[in-house]
C-alpha cells in the first residue's frame, strides 16, 4: 500500500512553473510529514509531495491512501485536495493544527481526523488502513511531559530546490501561554521534550551544512536546553534555534550556544508598547532590555530574526513608525514583519470571536498578511498600509545595507552572508506577495 504525504501551499506560493516561487533558501523541507514518514510501517511504500517545490496533478497521482498535513491559510486547499482524492475513492486522512481546532469541519472532506501530534497515533492508522477499518477521528494525547519520536525520513525529500538545510527538533510546545500562538493552543499549554539519546541517535541522518532547531523555544527548560545545546556542539554545523528574549540574559547557555556554533535565533519580540505585551501575556519580555537582549547575542556572534506583529488592542496608528525607530536603534538584524491574527483554537479567536470582531472567516486570509478582525484604535485600512509601510522600510535598500555593513564587522564570514541573504530574501518575497503561512 502507497501512502502520500502532501504539504499543501497557498495559491500564490505553489511552484506552478519551472521554478519554485521566491527565495530558495525559504524552502524548507517539512519534517512534520519526515516524522509522519518515520513512524509508517516497513510494510508500506512511502512519497512526499511538497507543493512548494513540487509540481504534481492530484487528480492523476497514483496512490492508495493520501494524508495532508494542515495549517489554517493551508486548510481551503488541502480540502480541495482532499476532495479530489475522494472523487477517485481514494482515502484521505487529514491532521495538523487546523483539524485539531476544527475536527468537525475538517472531517467533511476526510475519511479520518488526526487531532494532536499523528506520530502517536500513526501507527494505528496504518493498522486500521490495511484492515479496511479506519475510524473517523484519532486523538494523540502525550501521557507524559517526556515524548518519543521517530527518526524522520528525511530522505523523502530530495527535490534539487531544497536549501542545504536540515530540520532537527529536541522538544514541543512552550512553558509560555500567549494568547495569540497557536503552538501553545495545540499542545494544550503543555511543555515536551524527547530523550537527549534519542536525538543523538538521529544526527548521523543530517547531511547538510545547515541546521535548523525546529524547537519553538529551545529554552523552555533550561537544564535540557543546556543539553540539547550540548549535544549540537560535535557537529560543527551553522546552527538556527528558537527561543525567548529572556534567555540572552543567562550567560552560562549563551556561551554554550556559542560553543554549539550556533549562529541565528529567532525571538518573539512582537511589540514595543508595553500594554501589547500585557494584553497577550507575554509578560517575560521586558521591552526596556530589548537592546541589551540583541547585544548579548551578538557578542556570541548570533543574528536575531525577531517577530514583530501589529494590531493589538494597545496599537494606534502611530506604532508603525516609532517601532521600526526602535528596531533601528536595538540593531535588529532581520524582522518577520505580521498582521496580528486571531487563529482558531487560540484564547484570542475565542475573545474577538465573543466580541463580534471577527470580520473574515476566509481561512486563506489567516495568513499573518491580511487583516481578519476589526482593531480597536485603528481602522482595517490603516493596519494594511501600517504594515505595508514597516515592511517596505525595514526591507529598504538602504537599511538592509547598513544592517550589512554592521553585521560585517560583528560576525564570521558565513553569519554575515547568511544574515544579509535573509534580508535580502525578505525583501524579494515581499515584493512578490510571498509571505508563507506560519
Amino acid at each position: 500500500m502507497k501512502i502520500t504525504f502532501v504539504a499543501p501551499a497557498t495559491d500564490i506560493s505553489r511552484r506552478t512553473g519551472r521554478r519554485p516561487k521566491g527565495t530558495p533558501f525559504f524552502h524548507y523541507y517539512k519534517l512534520g510529514i519526515a516524522t509522519l514518514a518515520g513512524a509508517t510501517p516497513s510494510d508500506f511504500e512511502v512519497e512526499a509531495v511538497d507543493e512548494m517545490v513540487d509540481l504534481w496533478d492530484p487528480a492523476r497521482h497514483p496512490t492508495d491512501v493520501v494524508a495532508i498535513s494542515v495549517l489554517t491559510a493551508l486548510a481551503p486547499r488541502a480540502y480541495q485536495i482532499a476532495d479530489t482524492f475522494r472523487k477517485r475513492n481514494i482515502p484521505v486522512v487529514l491532521g495538523g493544527m487546523h483539524p485539531t481546532f476544527l475536527p468537525n469541519e475538517a472531517a467533511d472532506h476526510a475519511d479520518a481526523v488526526i487531532m494532536g501530534a499523528g506520530e502517536l497515533v500513526w501507527p494505528a492508522v496504518c493498522r486500521d488502513l490495511l484492515i479496511n477499518s479506519l475510524q473517523h477521528v484519532y486523538r494523540a494525547d502525550p501521557t507524559s511531559a517526556q515524548i518519543n519520536v521517530p527518526a524522520a525520513r528525511r530522505d523523502l525529500f530530495t527535490n534539487r530546490f531544497y536549501p542545504p538545510l536540515d530540520l532537527i527538533q529536541f522538544s514541543r510546545g512552550c512553558i509560555h501561554h500567549c494568547n495569540f500562538c497557536s503552538v501553545n493552543a495545540f499542545f494544550s499549554r503543555h511543555y515536551y521534550w524527547r530523550p537527549i539519546e534519542e536525538v543523538q541517535a538521529e544526527l548521523p541522518l543530517l547531511r547538510r551544512k545547515h541546521l535548523m532547531v525546529a524547537d519553538d523555544n529551545i529554552y523552555g527548560n533550561r537544564d535540557y536546553c543546556l543539553r540539547a545545546l550540548a549535544t549540537l556542539a560535535p557537529l560543527r554545523k551553522y546552527i538556527g534555534i528558537q527561543g525567548t528574549v529572556d534567555m540572552a540574559f543567562d550567560d552560562e547557555v549563551m556561551n554554550a550556544a556559542r560553543e554549539a556554533k550556533v549562529s541565528a535565533v529567532f525571538v518573539g519580540l512582537e511589540s514595543i508598547v508595553p500594554g501589547a505585551l500585557e494584553e497577550s501575556n507575554k509578560r517575560h519580555n521586558q521591552i526596556d532590555r530589548y537592546a541589551e537582549a540583541i547585544a548579548a547575542f551578538h557578542k556570541r556572534g548570533i543574528f536575531v530574526e525577531g517577530g514583530l506583529m501589529f494590531g493589538f488592542e494597545h496599537d494606534d496608528p502611530t506604532v508603525f513608525k516609532r517601532t521600526m525607530q526602535a528596531m533601528q536603534k536595538i540593531k535588529l538584524d532581520v524582522a518577520q514583519i505580521a498582521v496580528v491574527t486571531p487563529m482558531p483554537g487560540t484564547d484570542l479567536f475565542t475573545r474577538l470571536e465573543r466580541e463580534g470582531r471577527i470580520i473574515d472567516r476566509d481561512w486563506r486570509n489567516y495568513d499573518c498578511n491580511h487583516v481578519v478582525f476589526q482593531p480597536k484604535q485603528m481602522t482595517v485600512l490603516q493596519l494594511m498600509n501600517g504594515l505595508e509601510l514597516c515592511r517596505r522600510e525595514f526591507y529598504s535598500r538602504r537599511a538592509i545595507l547598513r544592517r550589512s555593513v554592521h553585521a560585517l564587522f560583528s560576525f564570521n564570514f558565513v553569519t554575515w552572508a547568511t544574515q544579509t541573504a535573509f534580508n535580502w530574501g525578505f525583501r524579494h518575497n515581499h515584493q512578490l506577495g510571498l509571505d508563507y503561512p506560519p
